[in-house]
């Protein structure tokens, strides 16, 4: 029998099959083999997937290093949306609760320092006031503002005021989001989108005078940004859940000092 696919000629041993190209031949010899090399290679195995890429986003995410730290602090006040446009929004709070605790800590303890000293300088606080002199020295020397044990109270309780304040304005801006209907994702990512915008603008701190001024001002510019890529919403959602409570506070404090102060012209009018 001659093989109709390699031309060899060869015994028909019942099986009909080619011992030279394994092809295989019907009783009339045609061919009716498939070998194994000629089926389409897309049929023999399933197309490759490419693996799925990890969220990028802030370099301190992937390492705990100063460098990485370093570039974080860059990547926020640079360009904090393109920091934060692929950022995991569930990565956990340690990573950014970690940084903002480190940089904040370093901040308050800087700008502790510069008013104690400049409180040193010029003489200043509670301690020379009039209410004072009646006081015995010892409580005198506490209630000065450049006193040492001002100084270490400020220190010991900057952690404290540090956490709450992160955690207090994380869940007031997130409450805002869920009012505005702009909260696409849980609490966990408003909170890590503050603490690494709070962190990377406390070291603004350590400039006398103004430096906590400007990295206030910087830090809500950034979270602004930053929200609006993290719950994906537009920015006129993220500034109003960043800019909303700070102007409800401050109509609110101006309407308590108003009260305040109509009260006591009152009674002064009327001889109390």
């Amino acid at each position: 029998m001659r093989c109709q696919s390699c031309g060899n000629d060869f015994e028909d041993a019942g099986g009909a099959v080619c011992p030279y190209c394994s092809g295989g031949s019907d009783t009339t010899g045609v061919s009716r083999s498939v070998s194994l090399s000629s089926a389409d290679p897309d049929e023999q195995m399933p197309p490759h997937q490419p693996p799925a890429s990890e969220p990028d986003g802030p370099p301190w995410e992937r390492q705990r290093s100063l460098g990485a730290l370093l570039d974080t602090v860059k990547g926020v006040l640079i360009e904090p949306g393109e920091t934060f446009r692929d950022a995991s929004r569930t990565a956990g709070l340690g990573p950014a609760l970690l940084f903002g605790l480190i940089l904040g800590l370093a901040g308050s303890w800087i700008s502790i320092f510069w008013q104690y000293f400049l409180g040193a300088a010029f003489s200043g606080g509670l301690g020379s006031s009039p209410l004072a002199r009646e006081l015995p020295p010892e409580f005198a020397d506490m209630l000065n503002f450049g006193g040492p044990m001002m100084l270490l109270i400020g220190l010991a309780m900057a952690p404290v005021l540090l956490l709450i304040g992160m955690f207090l304005w994380s869940a007031i801006v997130h409450l805002m989001l869920l009012l505005l209907g702009g909260a696409s994702h849980g609490y966990e990512a408003t909170f890590r989108t503050i603490a690494y915008c709070s962190g990377a603008t406390a070291l603004f701190q350590a400039v006398p005078f103004c430096g906590s001024w400007i990295g206030g001002i910087w830090s809500l510019v950034a979270q602004i940004l930053c929200l609006k890529e993290m719950h994906n919403i537009s920015g006129g959602k993220a500034t109003a859940a960043v800019l909303l409570p700070l102007v409800l506070c401050c109509c609110s404090g101006l309407a308590l000092t108003l009260a305040i102060g109509m009260l006591v012209g009152a009674k002064v009018g009327g001889g109390f």
